[in-house]
Formats: structure tokens, C-alpha cells, sequence
């Protein structure tokens, strides 16, 4: 079971990361240089129609990417770099649940 759930997760991840490749849009930071304690995702997961809430813990393998060297993350696990760089990634039903 815990095999198959963590397929379900990658197969997920990836066809999020395809949306918001094609301007679906994920949590992003409000500050340009802050640590990360702690991402609660438990309020956003148990709102109507949302179907995952993915942080850099869900993402398996490599995190990070990049066209000439891999080194964007993929979501901010620690810190964040950046004013905008992604948190967290919810997958709902409609935009509405975003």
C-alpha cells in the first residue's frame, strides 16, 4: 500500500509540475530572504476540493533543476531566496479552492 501511495504522489507531483509549467500557479513567498520552521498543511488539505498540498518533502529524488546548471529548486525546503520563490503547490478541483 505504501508503495502504490507513493506512486500516486510522484504521478501527481508530475502532472502538477506540468500545469504549473503551463501557468498554473503554487504558494509563493512574500519575503526575499527568510528560513523556513515549519509548512502546516493540514488547514489547506482539509478544504473542499483540494485534493493534495505538496511541499519540497513530497518531491522525491532531485530537487533542484536547471538549463545549463541544476541548481533552482524546484520549492524552497529550508530558506527561501527570493521574494516569489514557491513554497508549496495545492492541487484543487477549480481554481476556486487555490
Amino acid at each position: 500500500m505504501h508503495g502504490a501511495r507513493s506512486q500516486a504522489k510522484r504521478n501527481l507531483l508530475t502532472t502538477i509540475m506540468l500545469h504549473i509549467n503551463s501557468g498554473e500557479k503554487c504558494w509563493r513567498s512574500k519575503y526575499p530572504h527568510a528560513k523556513i520552521l515549519c509548512i502546516d498543511t493540514t488547514k489547506a488539505e482539509q478544504l473542499p476540493g483540494v485534493e493534495a498540498v505538496l511541499t519540497s518533502k513530497d518531491i522525491p529524488g532531485v530537487k533542484v533543476f536547471g538549463i545549463v546548471v541544476k541548481n533552482q529548486a524546484i520549492l524552497a525546503e529550508d530558506r527561501v531566496r527570493y521574494l516569489g520563490d514557491g513554497v508549496a503547490i495545492v492541487a484543487a478541483q477549480t481554481k476556486r479552492n487555490r
